[in-house]
């Protein structure tokens, strides 16, 4: 859900400015890895239960 709402809003930024797109960019991949970071955690959690 966060990944597609930065993406929502990195094509948002671009369409008006495209140096505002590209600073996203970095925002977007943060994102991607604290979700991939929390669904790892939470799956090595649920298996111990």
């Amino acid at each position: 859900m966060g990944l597609l709402l930065g993406m929502i809003t990195l094509t948002t930024y671009q369409y008006y400015q495209k140096i505002a797109g590209r600073l996203m960019l970095p925002y977007i991949a943060w994102v991607a890895y604290a979700l991939q970071l929390n669904y790892s955690m939470w799956n090595l959690n649920k298996q111990k239960m």
